[in-house]
């Protein structure tokens, strides 16, 4: 079909779509998925965590079956219509539901927008079935752009209510007392980055000057925390073709919320909430993050490798960055040894911003959104019916 006129309202220079001849957007996601989630079941081999949650999956199927699993969904996610990809994904929830009320936060989240996922993905199949196209046929660009399209709003709402009940529930005298809030503690902890002379002093500008930082920090902490866990949600429920902008700057504030939180210094760090809720920022610019994971398969050109070589330097500094405070002391979540988690959510986060890049700038050819309704009726129409004699 023909590329549609973009329309963003009032935002002319920030187009609404930007889907590509063949984009895939479901391959690109489950690619996302699959290295999240085997991120997280490594976890289970790591002695040094206190989440036991993630202890749980240190048994005979985690380990065993469910690693290989999500590696292929991830390496081959349009084969047999998405067949594999459909098992991983139930398969990761079962063992997710199965810890009960060991579950994290994060995973209980990703199990939910997992779920809508599926059911987008075997609607797609139950109409291409009744259309008389095999099971065993690989799933289309269309087909995927169907899927993705079908749940991007859900997994996006889903988002927001879950950030917004994250805030909600912190409306407590606990949460907003200084000495109790954990906030305080997650904001004041980064100081710890400051050199020792300057932490430490015991005279000077610094002696008075870190103290009192420390106290505004952990006085305005729960209620800046309370703020932005209000902020973010209206952002992530706003339909991004309406509202590009506040989409925008939705996907930076959440990146931004959750690389403080992963760069604080062990105990306290959580870099796998950020690995695991960040990778769903794909749904907000489907399109464009698409195309941002596949300028990163494709190295040998010049955007593709300036986008690898960002990813990489953005991964290794964060590394660099954490290692002295990880070879002394024992993330309650992630356990003992190197971040890896906190690398891959350096280079997640350079990923998406290059996602925005892409959506800000309009990508080149602009048309409909992932599965969406725009093109012209007569070429949306003739479309079906290259389809339809094609199936025949």
């Amino acid at each position: 079909a023909a590329p549609s006129s973009p329309k963003a309202g009032n935002h002319p220079i920030i187009a609404p779509t930007m889907t590509t001849p063949g984009q895939r957007p479901f391959s690109a996601y489950l690619r996302l998925w699959a290295i999240a989630n085997l991120l997280r079941i490594s976890i289970g081999l790591n002695a040094g965590t206190g989440l036991v949650g993630s202890t749980l999956d240190a048994n005979f199927f985690s380990l065993a079956t469910l690693p290989a699993l999500v590696a292929l969904a991830g390496l081959v996610p349009a084969r047999w219509s998405g067949a594999l990809p459909l098992v991983a994904l139930v398969a990761r929830a079962a063992t997710n539901a199965a810890k009960g009320s060991m579950m994290s936060n994060s995973q209980m989240w990703a199990t939910q927008m997992d779920a809508a996922l599926v059911l987008s993905l075997l609607r797609r199949l139950g109409s291409a079935a009744r259309h008389g196209s095999s099971w065993s046929s690989p799933l289309s660009a269309e087909d995927e752009r169907a899927v993705v399209g079908g749940c991007a709003r859900t997994v996006r709402w889903q988002l927001a209510i879950f950030y917004f009940a994250s805030g909600f529930w912190k409306a407590n005298t606990s949460f907003l007392h200084p000495s109790y809030s954990c906030a305080g503690l997650f904001m004041v902890q980064p100081l710890e980055y400051l050199p020792d002379d300057v932490l430490f002093a015991a005279s000077g500008l610094a002696a008075s000057a870190v103290p009192a930082l420390a106290r505004a920090i952990a006085a305005t902490g729960p209620a800046f925390t309370l703020v932005l866990e209000a902020v973010v949600p209206v952002l992530h429920f706003l339909e991004p073709r309406r509202f590009p902008r506040c989409a925008l700057f939705g996907l930076v504030l959440t990146l931004a919320f959750h690389l403080v939180i992963g760069l604080t210094p062990p105990p306290s760090n959580v870099s796998t909430y950020g690995v695991t809720t960040c990778t769903r920022l794909f749904f907000v610019f489907p399109d464009a993050a698409a195309a941002a994971v596949g300028e990163m398969g494709r190295p040998h050109t010049a955007a593709g490798a300036l986008l690898c070589a960002g990813m990489a330097a953005a991964a290794a500094a964060t590394l660099a960055l954490v290692e002295p405070y990880h070879a002394v002391a024992i993330s309650t979540v992630q356990g003992e040894g190197k971040d890896w988690h906190a690398g891959w959510y350096a280079a997640l986060a350079v990923l998406l911003t290059r996602a925005a890049v892409l959506e800000a700038a309009g990508g080149g050819e602009e048309q409909a959104a992932c599965g969406g309704e725009g093109g012209p009726p007569a070429e949306k129409e003739k479309s079906r019916e290259v389809e339809g004699r094609t199936r025949e």
